[in-house]
């Protein structure tokens, strides 16, 4: 729910609602009263703070009804425990304490008038445009919420904010850093690329006294052997298994042809990457050359190239014009050249220079409040205690 904190509190305090009161269940989880056979009043204890199993098993009631009410007949009890939900609702019951805490610690408290104000704010409570008593109870009322549980949980999330916007009010950032950051997100370029492929013409060749020889030597022998066991259940043909001495020629003949076609593949390239042209150098393997699109440094991948990932994409920002190179990509190698490159121009007097700082210090701000999160995490963990009927659910958590 941290991510709907935002500058404007009537925006973010209705997705809260929204959170709270409607897609909140989704963070919540099946239970049984099996889990509180042992009669334990108690789910977990914070530092001398106790959650009872009161206000956990309500708020399970609540959201298993919402979750019947929306789902209908394809509502599956199972579906909540296959996600682990039970730890998730007690990790979040926990954590909604600590950061309570936190908040005492630094002053940080929401008087009535304050909350008051702030829910007669929302439109959804209002008619003709004022705060209507009647339409607040009957909205809560049609979600299984009463206005104290409601109240509390609003408080809650005013404190996380006013936290939230103190320790993000730390972010600061300069006018290079931002243009830096902006030149990563807006250079872009593209590359040109073939598939090193032999031509079909290229025939290649292993005799039968290559084979020989290849199981001849220790080396050769220990090869084909390791490929054998490596590939056990290709050696079967029906119930008959194919033994390792009728089986060794042809293995010593894939292994060599594969290394030739290899070593060939190598020499080619080597020769096409003198070129410095990429046109020429596609001659020479008789392949097509195809162009990636336009890429940036933020992207996970390169456009075009299956399987590659976000150490390509940095690779690739490291290629210089008039010149080839070879990469291998999931398997597959190729010859790339720098195709066009889009060179960023954003400066200190671009027009939109001071929303983008605003943006990027934001960002930054809501990074050294996740940082800070973790930290109070790691310092809370020894203060915490879970429910015997509850802690095996919680330590499921990923």
């Amino acid at each position: 729910m941290l991510n709907v904190l935002r500058k404007n509190s009537q925006h973010w305090l209705v997705m809260a609602i929204i959170v709270v009161v409607i897609v909140g269940l989704a963070f919540f989880f099946g239970y049984s009263s099996r889990d509180t056979a042992s009669g334990q009043t108690w789910a977990a204890k914070v530092d001398g703070q106790t959650i009872k199993m009161g206000e956990f098993l309500t708020r399970y009631r609540n959201i298993v009804e919402r979750y019947r009410q929306q789902f209908g007949a394809s509502f599956d009890e199972k579906m909540l425990e296959a996600f682990n939900l039970r730890g998730r609702i007690l990790q979040e019951m926990v954590y909604d304490v600590i950061i309570a805490k936190e908040a005492a610690k630094n002053d940080f408290f929401i008087s009535d008038e304050e909350l008051r104000e702030t829910i007669a704010s929302v439109p959804y409570f209002q008619k003709d445009g004022k705060f209507n008593l009647e339409y607040y109870k009957s909205i809560l009322n049609y979600n299984r919420t009463s206005p104290q549980e409601f109240e509390k949980a609003q408080n809650d999330e005013l404190i996380k904010r006013k936290l939230h916007d103190f320790i993000s009010a730390s972010a600061k950032a300069s006018d290079e850093e931002v243009v830096a950051q902006h030149k990563i997100d807006n250079d872009k370029r593209s590359i040109s690329f073939f598939k090193l492929e032999l031509p079909s013409n290229n025939k290649v060749e292993v005799s039968d006294k290559e084979v020989k020889e290849f199981l001849d030597s220790s080396y050769g022998k220990k090869q084909a052997e390791s490929y054998y066991t490596a590939n056990n259940d290709s050696f079967k043909n029906g119930d008959k298994v194919i033994t390792f001495e009728e089986a060794k020629d042809n293995i010593a003949k894939d292994l060599l042809l594969k290394q030739k076609k290899q070593d060939m593949v190598e020499k080619l390239t080597a020769e096409a990457l003198k070129m410095n042209d990429i046109s020429k150098a596609a001659s020479v393997f008789k392949q097509k050359i195809a162009d990636s699109g336009q890429f940036s440094r933020n992207s996970g991948s390169l456009p075009s190239f299956t399987g590659s990932n976000a150490n390509d994409v940095i690779w690739s920002f490291g290629l210089s014009k008039g010149k080839l190179y070879s990469r291998q990509i999931a398997g597959v190698d190729y010859v790339v050249a720098l195709n066009k490159e889009y060179t960023d121009n954003f400066n200190v007097n671009s027009k939109d220079f001071n929303s983008y700082k605003d943006e990027y210090i934001s960002k930054r701000g809501n990074q050294e409040y996740a940082f800070y999160l973790q930290e109070l995490n790691k310092e809370w963990l020894k203060k915490v205690k879970y429910s015997p009927a509850l802690s095996a659910s919680f330590n499921k958590q990923d």
